[in-house]
């Protein structure tokens, strides 16, 4: 299957029918598993300021966002809520 990242503002590149483990390339790391349905246990990197209960969309520039797309040519696709944020104590 030819898989490329989902944009939020351009139709062709919606819907979203899964989210990659790691970045894929055309080259050394082409092939790869995804998470089409169920829990994506992992870490996932780029957020500040989740809380569990938020909802994670697909974004207008490509990628996940935590703000539902608002601009009047987007599409609005909610991928995932997240169960679980990891707190690192400061000492």
């Amino acid at each position: 299957i030819k898989v490329g990242v989902c944009d939020a503002d351009d139709s062709s590149k919606m819907p979203c029918i899964g989210i990659a483990y790691e970045e894929m390339n055309t080259t050394s790391t082409k092939d790869n598993y995804a998470v089409v349905s169920g829990v994506y246990n992992t870490n996932i990197s780029g957020f500040t300021g989740l809380s569990e209960g938020d909802i994670l969309y697909v974004s207008d520039s490509g990628g996940l966002t935590q703000t539902r797309p608002s601009n009047t040519d987007d599409l609005i696709q909610n991928v995932g809520i997240v169960l679980k944020t990891t707190v690192k104590a400061c000492l």
